[in-house]
């Protein structure tokens, strides 16, 4: 019995040996030796369904590096008109700026109103935006800063992404042996390239309105104050003088022709009578 248990120690004590070594194999080496691990050169499952992947680690943005598009908007009263208007254009070419667009018209009063979008630089804006608000009288203002800091990012990641498809699949291309297999990459090659382009005029877009700050001004003339009760009513009686004048006027060029034809027709009817 004592020799029984012995052996049955004895075997238990093997086998703990035996998976104490296994589990050591397993265990990753201090110093970090890759040599065993093997990456294919060509996608599993062919050309069509090999896709590039890549991991970005983003780090926090600082408040100077943020993305951030700035416009401002404000209606203006001026007295000269004329001199408000070339203002602005002044201050924003000389800021190297421009003006966008520009719209004078009058209301049905006669006041001269004009709506002028700038583009000035970003760097520049807070000081246009004062200098402007000087000309005259401002009615309402307003300014706001869209942050697109994170979507700038994004398209930044992914065009990076597709950068690194682009170079694979380039790759790729020149180890293809067959006609089927390069016109299947070509097809990938040509919907990233169109991605690409498509995220790349995302970013000059954005890049251009985060660079070059909007301003829309409204400018216009005063509102015309209220007139004296009794000239208002001359001013009424005066107008309705001239339309009856106008009417009259008006009625005459209708009865001149009635009259014309009235007088000839009495003559040709008196000088018929007269051969009877």
């Amino acid at each position: 019995m004592i020799k029984l248990k012995r052996t049955y120690i004895g075997i238990a004590f093997l086998v703990l040996m035996i998976s104490a070594v296994g589990a050591a194999s397993f265990w990753p080496s201090e110093n970090g030796n890759d040599n065993d691990i093997h990456y294919m050169d060509e996608p599993s499952g062919g050309y069509d369904n090999f896709e590039g992947t890549k991991e970005f680690t983003q780090t926090p943005t600082s408040v100077t590096d943020r993305k951030v598009i700035r416009s401002g908007y404000f209606v203006i009263e001026v007295e000269n008109f004329d001199s408000s208007y070339a203002a602005v254009f002044a201050v924003a070419q000389g800021t190297g700026g421009w003006i966008e667009s520009s719209n004078v018209y009058k209301d049905k009063d006669g006041r001269r109103i004009g709506y002028i979008t700038l583009r000035v630089p970003s760097d520049n804006f807070d000081a246009v935006f004062n200098e402007i608000k000087q000309y005259g009288d401002v009615k309402s203002e307003q300014t706001s800063n869209m942050d697109v800091t994170e979507e700038f990012i994004d398209l930044s990641a992914r065009l990076d992404v597709l950068y690194a498809q682009e170079v694979r699949y380039m790759e790729l291309l020149g180890k293809a042996e067959t006609v089927e297999d390069i016109l299947s990459i070509e097809v990938q090659l040509e919907r990233i390239r169109s991605n690409i382009e498509s995220l790349e005029g995302r970013i000059t877009y954005l890049s251009s309105q985060i660079d070059m700050a909007r301003i829309n001004v409204t400018l216009q003339e005063p509102e015309k104050g209220e007139e004296f009760p009794l000239v208002s009513a001359f001013k009424r009686a005066a107008s309705a003088f001239v339309d009856a004048f106008v009417w009259i006027i008006i009625l005459i060029g209708y009865a001149i022709p009635i009259a014309i034809v009235g007088t000839l027709g009495y003559f040709g009817v008196k000088r018929i009578r007269r051969k009877k």
